[in-house]
């Protein structure tokens, strides 16, 4: 693992330190800030149902996909909404 971020990663997302390991340091950056969102907003099993399914709010798209493809930033604006009570 590359950094002390990658085992609250690991433990939020239930896997491997060595599993975050191999993600791309730049989406494991992003991940990070995304984790620290859904650590503050979900109970962990409806952070990694959020991360792994398909969100209608961001295009029916995959939050971790979105993720991994560097458009962490429209994950982090729907967590946001989340907090706020945008969604109902």
């Amino acid at each position: 693992p590359r950094g002390r971020g990658c085992a609250k990663i690991a433990r939020v997302l239930g896997v491997s330190d060595e599993a975050v390991g191999r993600i791309p340091q730049v989406a494991t950056d992003r991940l990070e800030e995304v984790v620290s969102l859904l650590s503050s907003t979900l109970p962990r099993d409806l952070a990694l149902d959020y991360l792994n399914h398909p969100n209608p709010n961001l295009s029916d798209e995959k939050p971790i996909s979105l993720i991994l493809r560097g458009e962490s930033r429209r994950v982090e604006a729907d967590l946001l909404a989340l907090m706020e009570g945008v969604y109902r």
